[in-house]
Formats: structure tokens, C-alpha cells, sequence
């Protein structure tokens, strides 16, 4: 029986000090977490291990790592260049001018020179910056956990307002038009005008970690009560709304007037703008972190270590590729192939027929822990493992829990946040 913490608010994200586990126990661990439809995104600790997106430009592929690193990579597969911040980085890049930006759990926005990697300026936020930049009219707009969406000078780093939330602000903004939209910890959704003043708010259990996209006359915001929202782009009025069978799982993408997205139902959805399902398309676990649409093609990552092309149009399977972890991260798509990462500590580069040209290894190749901050830790569940459920990677260890009088095993260990864990078994 295991008595763990599923704090998290609706996240639900299970947690475990497993520093004197032994291999079943941490086998057992890993099964529940998988058979509960964890997508542990942002509670990751150091090592090779890749979440965010890869940016294409110019022959190189930009990506950082949680061993705090930031790569630049030819399109070969070999480093060009790499700068190391002081933690991990989940946070997507973003290029203009020749300049690649994106923040790091160290708590900065860096601004990097895109071609040998210099560091122009970096911005001091007071906590984690999980946000991807968007860049607007020479404006880097991005959120950090000290509950602040900032507005900076892309050129300069100079700070030109800040607003401030409830809590922490890990979501990625969008601008459109005049507006900047992005989710807070505090269940809202804002809609901000470019001075940083309010212009509607939603209130619910919104998208807290997602990415929101909009097409000019809605907006789209996936939620942790299962539902996709359609809000009115200018008043936030609820247009309609959509209910999956379980949290949305990825951000919004909007892409040739189809709405893309993906629910911890372990299903990519898409949608017309009205609302209507044109398809879904059902994985084996929880879908990575979002999907890139190009060419008719719906590219996306899932928790069952694989990575997915799927028919725009009519949801049906083009290939898939194996790797040797989650894929949460999305892709990025050019003439020459497509490039995501995984938490293999690989980032990956495959033909436009889902073939493997190359990987390319990320400096450190243990697994990132997974790392709940205690303040989050709200209520309590009792799990009853049975050996059967998980899996024949511990099959070797039944007979000894037969000699020990029952199929059920029964653990007990404290309820803490998991710091020493490796994904996938053993310990740092």
C-alpha cells in the first residue's frame, strides 16, 4: 500500500522520496505514475534530459537541456556552439535579428548572439522562468514564477513594465494584435493591452501551464478541467467549450482555420473553430507538450516514448518513431527533416518519412529527477501495487514476494518530493 501526495491543485502529480528505495519499489513507482497519466512537464530536476521545443534557423538547431545547457547544433548533428546557464532549461527559444532568447530555471532571460553564442544581456527575474518569450514589435513579453508577466526591450534587456498576478505566471503568452494572452497559477486567464493594463480576465481553472492560441475573433485555452475554451478575443465571453475525458495535456495550436490539441486522455484532438471534432487520434499515454503543424502534417510527441506524423486532415497515422523516453517536446520542422527531443537526453533528427539521420547527445545522460516544491503538496491517496500490473521488467522479483505470503505488495515510505530519483530506475 503507498500513501503519496497528489497535490498540484488539479494537476494531480504524484511524488515520491525514493532515495532508500530498491528496484521494485521504484519499478512499482514508475508503474503508477504511468498508469495514473502523469505528464510531470515542469517538476524536473538536473540532467540531459530535453522537454522544450527545438528552433530551426539558418542550418542550426537551437535547443536547451536540464543539464542546464543551451545547444546550438548544425544540421549534421554537430555542436556549434553551447552556453551554460546555472539550471535547467525548459523554456523554449525564440530568434530575431540574429539574436536567440529564452529563460532558464536560474531565474534569467538570456539574449544570445545566434551565430557564436556570446551573451548580449540576460534579465534578472526573483524566480523560475518555465515561460517561452514571444517577441512583438522589438518587445519580449514572458512570465516567471515570481508572479510577474514582464515586457522587455529586446535589444537592450531594459525592463519596460511588469504585471503583476496572484502567482506564479509559467505559461507561455501569445500577442495578437493589440493583446497579450496567457494563463496564471491562480486559475485566470488574462487578456492584457500592451501598457500592461487589464483588459478582461477569465476566471476558472485555466490554462496554468499552456499555451493559449487565437485566431483573431476567438481565443483558445485548454484547461485543467477538461475542457477546451473558446473565448471571445476581445471581451473573453465563452464562445463555446469542448469536454474531454480527462485534462488538456498540451498548449493550443491554430493552424489553416483547425484547431489542434491534446487531453491527458492520451488523444490529439482537432476541431473547426465552431467547435466541431473533425478527429482524434489516440496514443498509448498522456501527449507531450504540443504539436507543430506543417505540410498537412500534425507532428507531436507522448509519454509512451514515442513520437508521432499524423494526416492534418484526416488524423490517420503516417509513421511514428521510437525513442527511449517520454517525448514531451514538439518539433521543429525544415526542408532537410524534423527535429524534437526527448527525455533519452537525445535531441533527435528524422527524415520526412520518420527514419532516424542522427541524435545528438545531450552532455549529461541520466534522466531528469522529477522535483514537487513542498508547497504544493495539498492531499493524500493509498495505492494498493499489485506485481502484476507492473510489467515484466520485474518479473525476476516475484518468487521472493510469493516466499513473503501474497501477489500484493505492500510499501510504505514517507511522503516527500522526489530529488535524488532517476526516471526509469536507480538512484543519483
Amino acid at each position: 500500500m503507498v500513501t503519496y501526495p497528489t497535490g498540484y491543485g488539479n494537476l494531480n502529480i504524484p511524488t515520491f522520496n525514493t532515495s532508500d528505495f530498491g528496484a521494485v519499489e521504484i519499478e512499482a513507482t514508475v508503474a503508477l505514475i504511468q498508469k495514473a497519466k502523469i505528464n510531470p512537464i515542469w517538476f524536473v530536476d538536473v540532467g540531459g534530459s530535453i522537454f522544450n521545443v527545438p528552433l530551426a534557423w539558418k542550418g542550426k538547431i537551437y535547443v536547451g537541456a536540464c543539464d542546464k545547457n543551451f545547444y546550438c547544433i548544425s544540421e549534421c548533428g554537430k555542436l556549434a556552439w553551447k552556453f551554460q546557464t546555472k539550471d535547467i532549461i525548459i523554456s523554449c527559444p525564440v530568434i530575431a535579428d540574429a539574436i536567440v532568447y529564452f529563460g532558464s530555471y536560474d531565474g534569467n532571460l538570456y539574449a544570445l548572439d545566434a551565430t557564436t553564442g556570446e551573451e548580449r544581456w540576460r534579465f534578472k527575474t526573483k524566480g523560475k522562468v518555465f515561460s517561452t518569450p514571444y517577441i512583438d514589435n522589438g518587445v519580449l513579453y514572458f512570465g516567471s514564477e515570481d508572479k510577474n508577466l514582464y515586457a522587455v526591450n529586446a535589444k537592450t534587456g531594459e525592463r519596460l513594465w511588469a504585471f503583476q498576478s496572484q502567482n506564479s505566471i509559467c505559461s507561455s503568452p501569445i500577442v495578437f494584435g493589440d493583446t497579450i494572452y496567457f494563463g496564471a497559477d491562480n486559475d485566470n486567464f488574462y487578456a492584457l493591452r500592451k501598457d500592461g493594463t487589464v483588459k478582461w480576465k477569465f476566471d476558472g481553472k485555466s490554462s496554468r501551464y499552456l499555451k493559449a492560441a487565437c485566431d483573431g475573433r476567438l481565443v483558445y485555452i485548454g484547461s485543467m478541467d477538461n475542457n477546451l475554451y473558446a473565448l471571445s478575443a476581445e471581451t473573453g465571453e465563452l464562445v463555446w467549450k469542448y469536454t474531454t475525458r480527462d485534462s488538456i495535456a498540451t498548449d493550443v495550436v491554430y493552424a489553416d482555420e483547425v484547431i489542434y490539441v491534446g487531453s491527458r486522455d492520451y488523444d490529439m484532438y482537432a476541431f473547426k473553430p465552431d467547435g466541431t471534432l473533425l478527429w482524434k487520434f489516440q496514443t498509448h499515454n498522456v501527449l507531450g507538450w504540443g504539436s507543430t503543424v506543417k505540410n498537412d502534417i500534425v507532428y507531436f510527441g507522448s509519454c509512451d516514448n514515442y513520437f508521432y506524423a499524423v494526416g492534418a486532415k484526416t488524423g490517420q497515422l503516417l509513421w511514428k518513431v521510437k525513442t527511449n523516453g517520454i517525448v514531451n517536446s514538439y518539433p521543429a520542422v525544415t526542408e532537410k527533416g524534423v527535429y524534437f527531443g526527448s527525455w533519452d537526453c537525445n535531441l533527435y533528427a528524422v527524415d520526412h518519412q520518420g527514419h532516424i539521420r542522427w541524435r545528438f547527445q545531450t552532455a549529461l545522460s541520466n534522466q531528469s529527477a522529477f522535483e514537487t516544491p513542498p508547497d504544493l503538496l495539498q492531499k493524500t491517496a493509498t495505492v494498493t501495487v499489485h506485481t502484476e500490473e507492473i510489467g515484466e521488467s520485474i518479473n525476476r522479483y516475484k518468487d521472493s514476494f510469493a516466499e513473503e505470503g501474497g501477489r500484493s505488495s505492500v510499501y510504505t515510505f514517507k511522503s516527500q518530493y522526489t530529488k535524488k530519483h532517476r526516471y526509469g530506475g536507480g538512484s543519483q
